[in-house]
């Protein structure tokens, strides 16, 4: 029950959580105990009951959001190992001329052609990961609208800009990890005029809608990929102060990160706390090590590697040395099926994904861009 209620509450805190009572100990102590006396009962009551479970699952987030339990919640972190203390500065970036300049030379080559690629879609990459994507695409320099995958100016955010991946081929309208990838875009573009509208906007919107950022097949699925979690909240409110000096409390939370994902889950994790890094100038010591942790267990992630050398020397020439190989990133071309199966190698382990497929078909550069603009130290500082 524990691994479940952590999936819905999408809280990395509680991924470190062992043991049958652990939830109950650490609810109770979120919450005051006039509120809920005895979470045991509660949580045995639910569970024969999971959409209950989830609507108490996300009460919790959206009353830290709210600002009504933040204090309750910062304990909470602190208590249990987390921090708000930047002990791991970002470190100014190095990086070989030779390298600089061959890697400026492919980056171009990849904006001119990803543009031809996507044109039909409006910029956008493919399928309904292609807001997550796109933003990252933006990231490395693409020219795309990414308010194209909004909702007339409403702050929704859909998968892609033709908003129907949902239901046929999605089980959501949205989900985190896009709205991840968003705030990425938002960050690098945070002089240009419609950055703040748009940043607002999504917030605004989850506010609104009970801290829901869209629709889902059931509410677990809701909760799991259309809830707007604390840590987002973060990252929206830190863009919003770096935008307007308007300051809240959520931007100053601490985190815990998990230390066991895999996968594309890894890959969200080192996204998002990469990310907050550039925001506030560093990291604290437990998120230095949820990317260490990445880094060590995927060594030819040169996204991880890349996130690592930046808390630690800053020297980028060993992850630029992964983006002129050609293995995975052709001088000549964008990749293909014939390199690698996958589109955007970082979010997936090292494996048959890394491999080649039978049937070709061309990749539209968004990893190689994304962390092109990583290593050339384009991307926007604190």
């Amino acid at each position: 029950m524990s691994r479940h209620f952590v999936r819905l509450l999408g809280l990395w805190f509680f991924l470190a959580c062992s043991g049958k009572n652990s939830i109950s100990k650490k609810i109770e102590a979120y919450y005051d105990s006039d509120e809920i006396r005895e979470f045991t009962e509660v949580q045995h009551s639910l569970n024969d009951n999971l959409d209950e479970y989830s609507l108490l699952a996300h009460q919790i987030v959206a009353d830290v959001l709210n600002e009504i339990k933040i204090k309750g919640y910062t304990d909470l972190i602190l208590r249990n190992g987390g921090s708000t203390t930047i002990s791991h500065l970002l470190q100014p970036y190095t990086l070989s001329t030779s390298l600089r300049d061959s890697i400026t030379t492919k980056k171009t080559l990849y904006l001119e052609e990803s543009a031809i690629l996507t044109q039909e879609n409006q910029g956008f990459s493919e399928g309904c990961d292609s807001l997550l994507f796109t933003s990252l695409r933006r990231v490395g320099g693409a020219d795309v609208d990414l308010t194209l995958a909004e909702g007339a100016g409403t702050g929704q955010m859909y998968r892609s800009p033709t908003h129907d991946c949902y239901p046929n081929n999605s089980q959501s309208t949205i989900s985190r990890d896009m709205l991840n990838g968003l705030a990425w875009a938002l960050w690098q573009e945070q002089n240009q005029g419609y950055t703040q509208g748009l940043t607002g906007r999504v917030w605004e919107y989850a506010k609104a809608n009970n801290w829901y950022t869209g629709e889902a097949i059931d509410i677990q699925t809701r909760q799991s990929r259309a809830s707007f979690s604390i840590d987002l909240g973060i990252l929206y409110q830190s863009i919003l102060y770096q935008l307007t000096g308007t300051e809240s409390q959520v931007r100053k939370l601490p985190v815990l990160p998990a230390s066991n994902v895999i996968g594309f889950e890894a890959h969200l994790l080192v996204l998002f706390t990469f990310l907050s890094g550039y925001i506030h100038g560093g990291l604290s010591e437990p998120e230095y090590k949820s990317i260490q942790t990445q880094a060590a267990r995927q060594p030819k992630n040169a996204f991880f590697q890349a996130a690592l050398h930046a808390f630690t020397d800053g020297v980028m020439d060993g992850p630029a040395e992964s983006l002129m190989d050609e293995t995975w990133f052709p001088n000549d071309k964008l990749p293909s099926n014939l390199q690698r199966c996958e589109n955007y190698i970082w979010q997936r382990d090292d494996g048959t994904d890394w491999q080649p497929c039978s049937k070709e078909q061309s990749h539209d550069g968004s990893d190689f861009l994304f962390l092109a603009a990583i290593v050339l130290d384009e991307v926007k500082r604190k």
